[in-house]
C-alpha cells in the first residue's frame, strides 16, 4: 500500500477529454522512420498530435491513429503529453 502511494505521487493524471490532442512518446515503438535516423539525439521525441476518440477507464484513452502506424490505439496516460495549440 505504501509503495503504491509513493508511486502515484510521481504522476498527476491530466484532465483529458474527448477531442483533445496529445503527443505519443516515440520511445514506445520503433518503425522505419526512427530506425532510419542516424543519431538518437536528432530523433523526434514525440509523435503526433493525435486526437482522443474515447476515454477508456480512468487512466487510458483511445487515440485516432493513422492506419500506417499499425499499433494499438489504446494508451495509458503516462505515455502521452498534452498538445497545446500555439497562437
Amino acid at each position: 500500500a505504501r509503495q503504491a502511494e509513493q508511486s502515484s505521487m510521481r504522476y498527476s493524471i491530466p484532465n483529458y477529454s474527448v477531442g483533445d490532442n496529445v503527443w505519443l512518446k516515440s520511445t514506445l515503438f520503433m518503425d522505419a522512420y526512427s530506425r532510419s535516423q542516424e543519431s538518437s539525439k536528432l530523433r523526434a521525441k514525440r509523435f503526433g498530435p493525435f486526437r482522443i476518440v474515447e476515454l477508456v477507464g480512468k487512466n487510458s484513452m483511445k487515440l485516432e491513429l493513422p492506419d500506417h502506424l499499425r499499433i494499438h490505439p489504446v494508451w495509458h496516460f503516462i505515455h502521452t503529453t498534452p498538445h497545446f495549440d500555439q497562437p
